[in-house]
């Protein structure tokens, strides 16, 4: 049913010609332009870790969560397109300094960490 409205987001999300904060505040909040209901930031950071799989991670509840364990801000931003987009960097940045060759590889990572917490908690 929402095919059409899908395609159009992630057209949009995979034009690099956009700035990446824009591209993502454009789909990800309820009302904006390209918003697809149910379509939030975890598929659509999906999608951008597809395009991109050494620039850009997948941005979810269970990375903010781990994020927050380890004293990382988050929600400094004023929108989560800053946010992601800030996040991109800094993981482009421990990712290098890790010695890794993408940035999916972290991801398995705090899947890991938060379930962990999930169950001492």
């Amino acid at each position: 049913k929402h095919l059409p409205q899908i395609r159009k987001a992630f057209q949009f999300l995979a034009d690099d010609s956009i700035p990446l904060a824009r591209r993502i505040d454009e789909v990800v909040p309820r009302g904006s332009k390209y918003h697809v209901d149910r379509v939030g930031k975890n598929i659509v950071t999906k999608v951008m870790a597809m395009l991109h799989d050494t620039e850009m991670p997948v941005y979810n509840e269970r990375v903010e969560k781990t994020l927050r364990a380890f004293g990382y801000p988050v929600g400094e931003a004023e929108t989560f397109g800053q946010r992601y987009d800030a996040f991109c960097r800094e993981v482009q940045s421990f990712v290098k300094e890790c010695g890794l060759s993408e940035v999916l590889s972290i991801d398995s990572f705090f899947e890991y960490y938060s379930r962990k917490q999930e169950k001492k908690g």
